[in-house]
């Protein structure tokens, strides 16, 4: 599911530096927080300083500068010094390398504004913050907001530029239920965030004591929002331990050494990283490691993963699917299935990780689909019986696609559109639903928004108008099509029968707002009941609708998505019945 170094400190820290060099590595591992804690609470003990001390081993031998921040140095006031120095050192082309291993919670927003679709902004937790469950007096100032890290990155990626790169690595909980358990290659004893007592993840100041003012325009570590062209800003690459709403786990390699999931396997993938090594290969590693170990737990990313680890160069621009599980001897499975074109009997290939150009390498096994529905495709490989999980992680691509399907019936077809979940490192879309009132009658007139209070998140009323606020988090320019689902429908929000594909994208950086343009139709829920919102996109122009089932319809949604990078969003809310 988004840290100043002083020239030196008064306070008794040391004196850190960097020596001239294009690698530079600010590694920040906590294990033992601060016992004074004026809650009479604490946060439990977890491994952070191993993390930072296992991947400062790694990125040396990998020609890194690394420097440290263990334990009662990673205060807050010393972790934003530490990231100001960084700031102050980074030279033009630098490869930079950033590092928090400890607790993250999530604590209500502290401007107002609507910056955060849940109202909670992501913190990561420094060694001297306190504590809390609930309070009269916390402002919430020693938690580190996901805003203040996207302000203190800002100035670094400044200097180093578009010939650089950032990479940051957050093992920390940092949505969601904030825990870190412990696994020894299953769920044990502590946990990164919170006891398993059950206590609550999130962090409700009250109104009356949040900051105001706080610049709190990006939610998202690359959002962008600022004056400076993105093109001269260095691309930022990001992993997260866990998606929004899961526990971060650490894991127990050997009797006598305990990490976190994330840095444990990042330091495999980079001990073993060459100059043609790709984000994306090294993120797609660490994940299908981390959900075979850590049942539940997925790492998510950001940025442009299809640039070299420790180039920064591009590596191109494919389309290939990743074999997330080998089945049995001969079978294994995709993400990816009917709504990308791949049909019962589609040709494919199978290449090693990183094959960026089929032509100059052999493919591993050739093989095809045996069987494929809107949520995946199970894959026959045409050879000798294969040793376990040979092919799980391979890159798999379309060698010759088939385009007939087999019939599926009006409910199987709505189940696949609402079931697919297809993922895209490259992309990032962020959507949300706000309500209003308005005057059906007048073509959607707001008569009003709704005030505080009036509405809780996720929670509509019976006649509620709304808008859909669409936000690119990316580079480029992205395509989208907004699915709904009332009831046992599925309806196309967007493109509307009047415009084509083309006219609904986003340039890099924008948000686009379903209020603001005209020519859409206005909407309010007419159903009671749970309603799913989808939203799917691409970087090329895309049309969902051909896969929109109608009652009586025959045959297998068409190959919409065939060829092409695609993501999804989806939203979850409740309708309640008119007040």
């Amino acid at each position: 599911m988004p840290l100043k170094f002083c020239l030196f400190f008064l306070c008794g820290l040391p004196i850190l530096a960097f020596t001239q060099s294009q690698k530079r590595a600010l590694l920040i591992g906590i294990s033992d927080y601060s016992d004074k804690l004026e809650s009479g609470m604490s946060w439990p003990k977890l491994h952070g300083r191993e993390d930072a001390q296992l991947l400062a081993g790694t990125l040396v031998k990998q020609g890194f500068d690394t420097i440290t921040l263990l334990d009662k140095e990673a205060t807050k006031q010393g972790i934003m010094a530490a990231l100001k120095r960084l700031a102050d050192q980074a030279q033009a082309g630098d490869q930079l390398f950033i590092l928090f291993s400890g607790h993250g919670q999530q604590i209500s927003d502290d401007n107002g504004l609507p910056d955060e679709p849940d109202g909670y902004d992501e913190c990561l937790i420094p060694y001297d913050c306190p504590y809390y469950d609930s309070t009269k007096t916390y402002t919430g100032d020693l938690h580190l907001r996901d805003d203040e890290l996207y302000q203190a990155l800002l100035p670094i990626r400044q200097k180093v530029g578009s010939q650089g790169q950032v990479f940051v690595a957050l093992d920390a909980c940092h949505s969601g239920s904030a825990n870190r358990a412990v696994s020894t290659l299953r769920p044990n004893e502590a946990c990164r965030g919170f006891s398993k007592s059950g206590r609550q993840s999130r962090l409700d100041l009250p109104k009356a004591v949040r900051p105001v003012g706080t610049s709190s325009d990006a939610n998202r570590l690359d959002e962008g929002k600022t004056s400076t062209n993105q093109e001269e800003l260095a691309p930022l690459m990001a992993f997260f331990a866990t998606a929004p709403g899961q526990e971060n786990q650490e894991i127990k390699p050997t009797a006598s050494t305990q990490f976190g999931s994330l840095s444990y396997y990042l330091s495999q993938g980079l001990s073993k990283a060459t100059a043609q090594t790709s984000y994306l290969r090294l993120f797609e590693t660490l994940k299908l490691a981390i959900e075979t170990k850590n049942v539940g737990q997925t790492p998510t990313s950001e940025g442009e993963l299809n640039r070299a680890v420790l180039g920064g160069k591009m590596l191109g621009q494919i389309t290939r699917y990743l074999v997330v599980n080998t089945v049995q001897a001969n079978f294994a499975y995709l993400r990816e299935g009917e709504l990308h074109g791949l049909y019962a009997s589609t040709e494919v290939a199978f290449y090693p990780p990183d094959t960026w150009d089929t032509t100059r390498v052999k493919p591993l096994f050739l093989g095809h689909i045996k069987k494929s529905d809107g949520s995946g495709s199970m894959l026959e490989v045409q050879t000798a019986a294969l040793k376990e999980n040979e092919l799980t992680g391979t890159w798999c691509f379309v060698r010759a696609f088939k385009k007939e399907g087999q019939a599926l019936s009006y409910q199987d077809r709505v189940r696949a559109l609402r079931s697919a979940n297809f993922e895209s490192e490259a992309l990032d879309l962020e959507i949300r639903l706000v309500s209003f009132v308005c005057d059906k009658e007048d073509n959607g007139r707001v008569i009003r928004d709704f005030g505080p209070g009036e509405r809780e998140k996720d929670t509509y009323r019976y006649g509620d108008c709304f808008t859909v606020e669409i936000k690119n988090n990316t580079r480029r320019e992205q395509y989208f099509n907004l699915l709904d689902f009332p009831g046992d429908q599925a309806l196309l929000l967007i493109p509307d029968k009047e415009h084509a594909q083309q006219d609904y994208s986003i340039k890099p950086s924008q948000t686009w707002n379903s209020r603001d343009q005209g020519q859409l139709k206005p909407w309010w829920f007419d159903e009671v009941g749970p309603e799913l919102f989808k939203l799917v996109y691409s970087d090329q122009p895309i049309y969902i609708g051909d896969a929109i089932p109608t009652r009586g319809s025959g045959g297998g949604p068409a190959p919409v998505l065939g060829g092409r990078l695609v993501e999804t969003r989806d939203i979850l809310v409740r309708v309640l019945p008119k007040q």
